[in-house]
């Protein structure tokens, strides 16, 4: 089977599975008004969280993440998560972000497993190793 129909040995149903592919969303501020995280539906429409038991996110450069995504059918069957977060991305000047506003995948990983019940611990902790990353990247 490939990732299509089953994801961790078990099926995969795309109701219960959630993209985080940061992109744009068309009425995102009306969705997210003060949140920081909110999941879409395949039309666009807000929809609740139960229900999602796991997440796929798209990591590479900004073109190639929208490659995956629009060329797999089954990712576009999947609910969207829309992130609005408060912190800045701990890249600072060492990389330019397409627009103002965005993480690095696992930046954005790390948030999304917090607003989806995830102990702040593991945010943390995703931070912390990006952040050793970086500091490995400067001294490079």
């Amino acid at each position: 089977m490939g990732f299509s129909q089953s994801a961790l040995k078990t099926e995969a149903k795309a109701e219960n599975w959630a993209v985080l592919f940061v992109g744009t969303q068309k009425n995102a501020n009306q969705i997210l008004k003060d949140k920081d995280f909110a999941l879409v539906d395949r039309g666009g429409k807000p929809r609740a969280i139960e229900g999602i038991k796991g997440i796929v996110v798209l990591d590479g450069t900004w073109k190639q993440s929208k490659t995956l995504w629009w060329r797999n059918p089954w990712l576009l069957k999947l609910s969207r998560i829309i992130l609005n977060p408060e912190l800045k991305s701990l890249y600072g000047n060492l990389r330019k972000e397409p627009r103002e506003g965005l993480l690095s995948s696992l930046e954005a990983t790390a948030f999304c497993l917090e607003a989806l019940g995830e102990s702040p611990a593991v945010k943390e902790h995703l931070l912390e190793v990006f952040q050793t990353q970086l500091n490995r990247w400067k001294q490079n």
